[in-house]
């Protein structure tokens, strides 16, 4: 992915042009940003992970919500991750979001989110549905 404004910026005294806050010339982004904001990829700060194989033979009922690229199609008794969580369509349904309140099983048609250091789950869904992920499929009929 092409860099980007990425992070969740301290919002302390005036951080935006509009209210005063000072500005500084990013030579990556060839525009000014914030002062304290940095410019990145979506791998400095987040990693997609993949789903797990979920055979129905040893697919139990019970709490946890099984999902695909297209959301939740079933349940199971144990959890692949502890949620909240969020799950990316990897296969069919690319780059279809969802979240997950309460642990969850992705299976090998996703991802899952997994934030790096410093990056807040929530911003990091809203990060994501700002990005063209569904234009990432390479996938051909």
């Amino acid at each position: 992915m092409n860099c980007a404004l990425l992070g969740k910026p301290h919002l302390t005294d005036h951080p935006y042009r509009a209210s005063g806050g000072k500005m500084i010339h990013n030579e990556t982004l060839k525009r000014e940003i914030p002062e304290g904001w940095k410019g990145g990829t979506l791998e400095d700060v987040l990693t997609l992970q993949y789903g797990k194989a979920l055979k129905k033979d040893i697919q139990v009922q019970g709490d946890y919500q099984v999902y695909g690229s297209g959301g939740i199609y079933g349940s199971h008794n144990v959890p692949l991750v502890q949620g909240p969580g969020i799950i990316v369509g990897r296969k069919g349904s690319v780059g279809e979001l969802h979240w997950s309140n309460i642990s969850f099983y992705p299976t090998d048609t996703s991802y899952y989110v997994e934030p790096k250091a410093g990056m807040d789950l929530n911003y990091a869904y809203f990060l994501l549905q700002r990005l063209p992920l569904k234009s990432m499929n390479s996938d051909s009929a």
